[in-house]
């Protein structure tokens, strides 16, 4: 039996536990704990907006719950009226339609009276069949 070998392993590992406690008790001292609670806090919650995230087709800031991406928050729960929905769209969205078919509502930026900005159970995010 090597005793010298089961040894180097011990003491391997209990650095390894060691170094590990110390990294999660630095990255507390880092981290301030009002970020990491911000981080966390999201509308989608048991309480509040309990369906958000469960349709169909899900948009992507919804799905990851980051709200935030397209609503500025002014209190705790109360966000700044989106101004130009048209304008917050096509920053990340593609600037033209480039469909077959004439699309009158991008001209006037209309997005959201024919798709639904946070879940759909229709394709392309749709707020009805077709439409």
């Amino acid at each position: 039996m090597n005793v010298g070998r089961t040894l180097k392993n011990n003491i391997f590992i209990i650095f390894f536990i060691v170094a590990a406690i110390s990294f999660i008790s630095l990255a507390d001292i880092l981290v301030p704990k009002e970020f990491a609670a911000a981080e966390k806090q999201s509308c989608v919650t048991s309480e509040c907006h309990t369906n958000m995230g469960k349709g169909k087709y899900v948009h992507g800031p919804v799905s990851v719950r980051e709200c935030t991406i397209c609503h500025v928050p002014t209190a705790e729960h109360a966000f700044k009226p989106i101004e130009n929905i048209g304008k917050l769209c096509n920053q990340c969205h593609d600037k033209e339609f480039s469909g077959k078919v004439p699309h009158p509502p991008e001209k006037g930026r209309k997005c959201t009276g024919c798709h639904d900005p946070h879940q759909s159970s229709n394709q392309l995010m749709l707020r009805g069949e077709g439409s």
